[in-house]
């Protein structure tokens, strides 16, 4: 499945976050959570709670979050909660040491986030894998340079943002339900809009 070929791409391309002391806390929208480290933070509504708090893909040094939204039961916060079926989304944000990615020592933040997108989320690499591209095209991620990459699979909207400065590579991923996709996207750019990198290590990425 989708959300499964995401996780094998993720342990040989990026990822994102630190999760050192993690707090959660309710914002001043009422409807709206924090999620706050030493190294990040992002806000997402109440509908999305923590499913795990490390890493995905078994990179060394590698770490991350996990949200989830489990659609149709609201009453759990802040931890995961048993599904018979994938009727839920998830969004995963990720980190990983650039110094464990062997081989791409010398390229730089954006020549390093194409390599890696292209090895997996070519058009090429999609359609082998059942897919279908969507978008793939340049953005930001917390005010630096990244890549989006936007494609279907067996019935699931997938959406893959990666960025990278002089320590790190970062990912913000996202996987739901077409059917959802149309409702349910805005909500998922706005946390990915509300997610911070604390301690960018090269202020020349940063986008205009």
């Amino acid at each position: 499945m989708l959300s499964s070929s995401v996780v094998i791409s993720m342990g040989s391309i990026t990822l994102l976050i630190f999760l050192l002391h993690p707090t959660y806390s309710q914002s001043q929208q009422e409807d709206d959570s924090a999620y706050d480290t030493e190294f990040f933070s992002l806000t997402y509504p109440v509908l999305w709670h923590v499913s795990s708090e490390h890493g995905i893909t078994g990179e060394p040094g590698e770490v991350g979050v996990v949200l989830k939204n489990d659609h149709n039961d609201t009453s759990h916060r802040n931890r995961a909660t048993p599904r018979s079926n994938m009727d839920y989304s998830s969004i995963i944000v990720t980190v990983i040491p650039r110094s464990s990615l062997l081989g791409h020592s010398d390229l730089s933040a954006l020549e390093l986030v194409d390599s890696l997108m292209d090895s997996v989320f070519s058009e090429e690499e999609l359609v082998y894998r059942g897919a279908r591209l969507i978008t793939d095209n340049y953005t930001s991620l917390s005010g630096i340079q990244a890549r989006s990459v936007s494609f279907t699979t067996q019935g699931f909207y997938n959406l893959v943002i990666e960025a990278a400065d002089d320590s790190n590579v970062y990912q913000f991923a996202y996987i739901g339900q077409e059917s959802k996709v149309q409702k349910e996207l805005p909500e998922v750019l706005s946390i990915k809009s509300s997610f911070q990198i604390k301690g960018i290590t090269d202020t020349s990425l940063s986008t205009a």
